[in-house]
């Protein structure tokens, strides 16, 4: 049985009756969003040193906001690991809000 993921959190730190050890995660295998597949959302963060879109307004809907969940998780990850962000990061992270708040208008 999978539960949605608001009935999970209330269960962190919680015995599981009698699925404790029994279960394991196995990486699905062929899904049915294997065609779909984007290279962008591969990573996770986007770091500095990644290659970013000069022009933001030729960027699909879908892939700008896969770019704006890898930069605010970069921008969270440095805040934590170095103290404070990148200034790079924190240039992306203007930019793509800039751009959504243009989309916005339109």
């Amino acid at each position: 049985m999978v539960l949605p993921a608001r009935l999970c959190w209330g269960m962190a730190g919680k015995k599981r009756g009698g699925l404790r050890g029994q279960h394991r995660y196995t990486e699905p295998t062929n899904t049915q969003h294997d065609d779909m597949a984007d290279p962008m959302s591969d990573k996770l963060h986007l770091t500095p040193e990644d290659e970013f879109p000069e022009d933001l307004e030729t960027v699909p809907d879908h892939e700008l906001q896969v770019l704006d969940s890898q930069v605010q998780r970069q921008l969270d990850h440095e805040v934590v690991v170095d103290g404070e962000p990148n200034p790079e990061t924190e240039f992306r992270h203007y930019e793509l809000d800039d751009e959504f708040n243009d989309r916005d208008k339109r």
